[in-house]
């Protein structure tokens, strides 16, 4: 059983920062990723602004702005802080979800395999 444990554990650490990496660079490179947390917080009302810029020749760089619909009808800006910690937690429970379930059935296999084995 601390075998088991231990595998959790590690898996759990594992999902968690593969959710932090979605929510910093995976945001960075796809803003699509952290639309499904941000509807679910905001009712849908989101919309990302993308400007490119170029500050030097041959340098560019692009800008993602998230804003959401307040209940005046204006849209304001989403601050970073919550856009990462929304999609951290939103990955951290769809992989952890899927982590439980992978160990829950294979010790549930485990258990129904053993016991046909003994009858």
């Amino acid at each position: 059983m601390a075998r088991f444990k231990d595998y959790l554990t590690v898996y759990m650490w594992v999902a968690g920062f593969t959710s932090i990496m979605i929510a910093s660079a995976g945001v960075a490179i796809f803003p699509q990723l952290a639309t499904p947390p941000m509807k679910l917080l905001y009712n849908g009302n989101i919309k990302v602004v993308s400007k490119s810029y170029s500050y030097k020749p041959g340098q560019r760089g692009v800008t993602r702005t998230f804003y959401r619909r307040d209940s005046m009808g204006k849209w304001q800006q989403i601050d970073n802080c919550t856009i990462i910690l929304l999609t951290t937690l939103f990955y951290f429970s769809i992989l952890s979800f899927i982590v439980s379930m992978y160990f829950g059935f294979s010790f549930i296999l485990k258990k129904t395999v053993k016991n046909k084995a003994g009858d």
